[in-house]
């Protein structure tokens, strides 16, 4: 189901539910050679996820992106973490950490 989202994300641009040769033409120059693979999300994911709880806290976030030398303010996190939260918990799941991942690559 994931690799299903992250297709529609990507190629689905006027969220019709079907993809059109143009928009799979303009997805396929967006995609860079080097974009990270749904193994490296997940392996990113979990080691982001110090207290195993299958969610991403701010504090967990802010320290993922800082071991990767993301210099990102506070506020900006937040301010992400906010946008992507579906379920307004207040923490990144799996999925909304993807949807987070694909917007700020």
């Amino acid at each position: 189901m994931i690799r299903y989202q992250l297709f529609m994300k990507l190629f689905d641009a006027n969220k019709d539910g079907g993809i059109s040769r143009d928009e799979f033409a303009a997805a396929v120059k967006r995609i860079k050679p080097n974009r990270i693979s749904e193994a490296q999300l997940r392996k990113l994911f979990k080691q982001a996820d110090n207290d195993n709880s299958g969610t991403l806290s701010s504090k967990e976030l802010k320290g993922c992106l800082s071991k990767h030398d993301a210099k990102l303010n506070t506020k900006k996190v937040d301010d992400w973490i906010k946008k992507h939260d579906k379920n307004l918990d207040g923490k990144l799941n799996y999925e909304e950490f993807i949807e987070f991942m694909l917007d700020v690559l």
